[in-house]
């Protein structure tokens, strides 16, 4: 029912005070149910503002909606209780938004801040929970953000390795990735074991009828840190590490590949590629093998270990080799050389050359300098005693080393031209420097004795 006031037609139900003395809270209304008493009024010099909007009842919230569209500035009258999924929709709405555009998420504009508060997220809570009160200034921003306590990931299939050139198998492998469609929401306090399950419900992996009894699809899914769009270290789960513990982050990168056999990878345990019967001919190891080593908690990981479990393995492969399956080796001595991909350079593996007197040679830890294993480590291996670094050198190897030295040789060529060029520019009285530049001001002294 309109009411008759200030020369007006009111409708009682569209109208709403403001207070007009300050301009920081100037915007917000005050409620139709506030007594005077709650108002905070200056003292007999307060004035009052009737605007035209939707009154405010108990439990209302005023929101004012900024962003890119028509109308670009949105005031939205709204139940406190209501979730921020519910807000979304109904901003979707007033927009004239598709409902299932995603592509942007809200900020709380801060005037006390340079820039807008962090993104809302928690969309299952109330606008009361998500810190939103009366008056609150929202800005749309473009891209989508991940509710609260969850990171979505992007998960890439590895679909082929290779090598260059070709002949090089001790090098690193290019990885060959296709990122899959669906991105996995996940909580923080979710275990990487969630992601391989989510990967493998995905894939629609079905495990071999020869582990159908005693193993999980997630287990033939080997997990991939990524690091410039290449799969690099092996992500271990002995114990179910959360997302929250691992510090990862909303729309990190990981790679997976799927495994012939169940993979069960402890804290402390290694990957190692073995590379082995080299091609004294074309200078190329022609074999190749992963090799598990299982490192327990409280074990140091020594060469005596290393050796009876490389040991152990290669004889195995190396008969698997043999064109005549009745044949059999006898390996009596093998020396092992680690690869260092960057300097295109072998170490042989042998504490006793250590020089380090502080620490005995059985206790030498190999995961530590000089030889420092890690996951997918190359290490190369030759039968016989009295082997040298030079044996277990390739053709790409040389050509590796002599890049290097010529891009060493190039930068100090260069340095030298850059000094000899300004010391040239200094004797013609140039420095040759771009000078700061360089501002005129005038100081005045106060009278300090007045």
């Amino acid at each position: 029912m309109a009411i008759q006031a200030f020369g007006l037609s009111l409708d009682p139900l569209m109208c709403r005070l403001h207070i007009d003395d300050d301009s920081d809270i100037a915007h917000i209304p005050l409620y139709d149910h506030q007594t005077v008493d709650t108002i905070d009024f200056k003292q007999n010099n307060t004035n009052l503002c009737l605007k035209s909007g939707q009154a405010l009842k108990e439990n209302n919230i005023l929101i004012y909606i900024l962003s890119d569209r028509e109308p670009n500035s949105l005031e939205l009258v709204v139940d406190q209780n209501m979730t921020l999924t519910d807000l979304w929709n109904l901003i979707k709405q007033e927009l004239h938004m598709d409902s299932n555009d995603n592509e942007y998420h809200l900020c709380e504009v801060k005037t006390s801040l340079i820039n807008d508060g962090p993104p809302l997220n928690d969309f299952d809570q109330t606008l009361l929970v998500n810190g939103l009160t009366n008056g609150a200034q929202l800005i749309m921003q473009s891209g989508s953000v991940a509710p609260r306590n969850h990171v979505r990931l992007k998960v890439f299939k590895i679909i082929n390795k290779y090598y260059k050139p070709n002949e090089a198998i001790h090098t690193r492998p290019i990885f060959e990735m296709i990122e899959l469609e669906q991105r996995f929401e996940l909580p923080i306090i979710s275990s990487f074991n969630v992601l391989r399950e989510y990967i493998a419900k995905f894939i629609d992996f079905e495990v071999p009828s020869s582990y159908i009894n005693n193993a999980k699809p997630l287990e033939f899914i080997r997990l991939y840190d990524i690091e410039n769009d290449q799969p690099t270290s092996i992500v271990h789960e002995p114990i179910p590490t959360t997302l929250k513990q691992a510090k990862v982050r909303d729309l990190c990168s990981y790679a997976f590949e799927i495994l012939p056999h169940p993979e069960y990878l402890a804290k402390k345990d290694l990957l190692l590629n073995i590379v082995y019967s080299k091609d004294n001919i074309n200078n190329y190891f022609q074999h190749k093998f992963e090799l598990h080593w299982p490192i327990q908690d409280n074990t140091t990981a020594k060469y005596e270990y290393l050796e009876h479990h490389i040991l152990s393995h290669f004889k195995s492969f190396i008969n698997n080799n043999l064109y005549d399956k009745n044949d059999s080796k006898e390996i009596i001595k093998i020396t092992i050389a680690r690869y260092f991909p960057d300097r295109g350079q072998w170490m042989i593996i042998d504490p006793s050359l250590l020089t380090n007197k502080k620490v005995k040679t059985s206790n030498v830890n190999l995961k530590l300098e000089p030889y420092k294993l890690i996951d997918f480590t190359v290490l190369g291996i030759l039968e016989g005693e009295h082997i040298t670094t030079e044996d277990f050198d390739t053709y790409f190897d040389k050509i590796k080393r002599q890049e290097m030295e010529q891009e060493k040789e190039e930068k100090r060529i260069n340095r030298e031209r850059n000094r000899t060029e300004n010391d040239r520019n200094q004797q013609n009285g140039n420095s040759g420097r771009r000078k700061s530049p360089q501002n005129t001001m005038r100081i005045n002294v106060d009278d300090f004795d007045g």
